[in-house]
């Protein structure tokens, strides 16, 4: 390792990782990159996020048109579609206080300099 590659390690050592979300579970990127996500508040690096490149992409698409075919939903009548739907309403609903205090933190929150 370089030198400014063992300092970046050092800095995001113990942060959390977060992968893609592909096939209904975290998985890591298949490139192994990470990139530094900064709360925009602080400036501060607070995690570190998958850098997802053309595979991850023909990952999450394989999984999403097998999801599509073969999984539960195109098993569900329309009304049960429906109803999932609402769940996942009141789900965000519900949730919506500390949906509101993590969204900030993403990497798209950071005002433009």
């Amino acid at each position: 390792m370089i030198e400014s590659d063992v300092r970046k390690h050092v800095q995001y050592e113990g942060l959390p990782r977060y992968g893609n979300f592909i096939d209904g579970r975290s998985s890591p990127p298949a490139s192994g990159d990470y990139l530094p996500t900064e709360d925009p508040y602080s400036g501060k690096t607070w995690a570190l996020i998958a850098r997802g490149n053309a595979e991850d992409v023909a990952n999450a698409v394989g999984a999403a048109k097998r999801a599509l075919i073969t999984g539960a939903w195109p098993a569900m009548t329309p009304s049960e579609r429906g109803r999932l739907l609402w769940k996942l309403a009141y789900c965000v609903l519900a949730n919506a206080d500390r949906l509101a205090e993590i969204e900030p933190a993403g990497p798209s929150s950071r005002p433009a300099r």
